[in-house]
């Protein structure tokens, strides 16, 4: 920053790790920043973090932040560069996070109060560049009062080239699809009509491979003066399906409960009649999709989560459903998830009810709180099942913490690298858009009352906005785990092509996760793994 005169209001631009979660009344940790160093590989998208904070005791800062075009092997145009603030909100028990991204307006505008604070993100994509170094500026161009600021911003690309696709199952549990217009809960969903190709492109830049297919989007049988009719309208349904299909597993979320236990139609569960329909209604439904041109492969279902302590009659549910399945066709696979309410449960009910289903199932998506769990994961294992681990925000029977409160690197990021040392099968985290009510407003309940249990809007990590999804600062710990993942999986690849390097880097990938999982307090730490696993990667490929 230049040098400012004492009658001059004054502010810093300074930066701070990434995942220290910003508070607006936060003093600089660091002194005026020299400048900002964004490290990528080709085809990422590249991150920095910078803060603000407005000096003056009664002066709001009112300025423009803009990018340079950025020169080096090649000019990377300055509206290739996404600046977005780190936007606060309040929630119910008083506490303030800084958690969505909000892109800057056209003209780059910020306001900073006074004694205020502010985080910035800047994002550039670095699909199809050349690699090597580049240099532009970030310049604050203050309205008044206060003197101009242009920092130095330094991006070097490497030579390494992330692939598009991630080798591991990634789900979200992605309800943007479901808004019908009608009241859901206590609030009624965001309006996300005419923006489900952007949310699905969200999905897609974030490393999800695998989508969620509502039950509101599922035709159900009707009861037509007591008899039933199978004359389903798919119009929905294929709406949701011909958006996800082709880019990885669909995940057909039936969730037999409530009225649908009785498939919309009142009928006892279990008994002949209800057999009778459900085969019906599934062989309709596979049918369908095998004209869509859905192959078993690429698509699984889901008819019950067991995620309530001693549910026996889930369990018993489940399995009931799943031997009429087997029945209609042994090659569909299904889905289930189990101790969402519940992770650290310390009794042996989730183990038993395992036990009942694992037989049953091809998909099991497990809370990642209980990893800790060995017998359990040996359980899971030993089964040869697909096993998948999901972030919960649970953390005991009916206890919630708010999502946004949750530590974005250890909660979103540091899973990845979990997953890749346990070698699971999947990662999965809940939700990305599964709203209920206002996702920015925790006030939006009509009679003022609040329920955690109810109030799932809170786990999601996409705000909705006027133009399209808003990320978040979790959802991006996210991204930068699927691509760890992606480097770890790599180096593990190119080990696995060198015989003579295969005990020298065997060693380095061990201790990389084993360091970055052990010292979770220190979110340097997978940076500077990633970049030592990159630098081997491009070693073995040398030789």
């Amino acid at each position: 920053m230049q040098e400012q005169e004492s009658t001059t209001p004054a502010y810093v631009v300074w930066t701070f790790n990434r995942w220290y979660p910003p508070k607006p009344y936060d003093t600089p940790y660091a002194s005026q920043m020299e400048g900002l160093t964004i490290r990528a590989c080709i085809n990422e998208r590249a991150s920095g973090v910078f803060s603000i904070n407005n000096l003056s005791e009664d002066t709001p800062l009112r300025a423009r932040i803009m990018m340079t075009d950025v020169e080096g092997k090649e000019r990377i145009d300055s509206h290739a560069i996404q600046i977005c603030k780190a936007a606060y909100l309040w929630d119910r028990v008083g506490n303030i996070t800084a958690d969505p991204l909000v892109p800057l307006n056209d003209a780059g505008e910020i306001l900073v109060p006074p004694k205020t604070h502010e985080r910035f993100w800047i994002f550039i994509h670095t699909k199809s560049r050349m690699p090597g170094a580049y240099t532009g500026s970030l310049m604050v161009q203050p309205f008044c009062d206060f003197s101009p600021c242009t920092i130095p911003v330094h991006i070097e690309v490497c030579s390494l080239e992330l692939p598009d696709q991630v080798p591991l199952s990634t789900f979200t549990w992605d309800h943007f699809e479901e808004y019908r217009g009608e009241p859901y809960n206590a609030g009624v969903l965001p309006d996300t009509r005419g923006q489900e190709d952007l949310y699905m492109e969200d999905l897609l830049h974030h490393g999800v491979n695998t989508f969620l297919i509502h039950y509101r989007l599922l035709p159900w049988p009707k009861d037509e003066n007591g008899n039933l009719s199978f004359d389903l309208d798919f119009t929905l349904f294929d709406k949701a399906v011909n958006r996800k299909k082709g880019k990885g597993t669909l995940v057909i979320e039936c969730s037999l409960k409530g009225d649908r236990l009785g498939l919309m139609c009142g009928l006892q569960f279990g008994n002949e009649q209800w057999d009778h329909a459900f085969t019906q209604w599934m062989k309709i439904v596979v049918t369908h999709l095998k004209e869509m041109g859905i192959a078993h492969d690429e698509v699984a279902f889901s008819f019950f989560s067991l995620n309530k302590r001693n549910d026996w009659e889930t369990v018993d549910n489940l399995c009931h459903t799943a031997r009429l399945v087997r029945e209609i066709d042994p090659e569909l696979k299904i889905f289930v998830d189990y101790g969402y309410k519940d992770p650290l449960c310390k009794f042996d009910y989730h183990t038993k009810a395992l036990k009942r289903v694992l037989p049953l199932v091809d998909i099991v998506a497990m809370p990642y709180q209980r990893l800790q769990n060995e017998e359990e994961l040996k359980l899971l294992k030993d089964s040869k099942k697909h096993i998948w681990t999901y972030i919960s925000n649970h953390y005991g029977y009916d206890h919630l913490i708010h999502s946004r409160n949750l530590c974005a690197y250890g909660f979103y990021r540091l899973p990845l690298w979990t997953n890749f040392a346990r070698q699971m099968d999947g990662a999965a985290i809940f939700s990305s858009t599964r709203w209920r009510g206002d996702p920015w407003n925790d006030w939006y309940f009509e009679d003022n009352t609040f329920s955690y249990d109810e109030a799932t809007h809170e786990r999601c990590t996409v705000y909705n906005g006027y133009s399209g999804p808003i990320t978040s600062r979790r959802w991006e710990a996210w991204r930068m785990g699927i691509d760890d993942y992606k480097c770890l999986h790599m180096l593990k690849e190119a080990i696995a092509q060198n015989e003579r390097a295969q005990s020298e880097y065997e060693t380095l990938l061990t201790e990389a996760c084993r360091e970055v999982i052990t010292k979770s307090d220190n979110p340097d730490l997978a940076d500077q793994w990633r970049w030592r696993v990159i630098e081997a990667i491009l070693s073995l490929r040398s030789q």
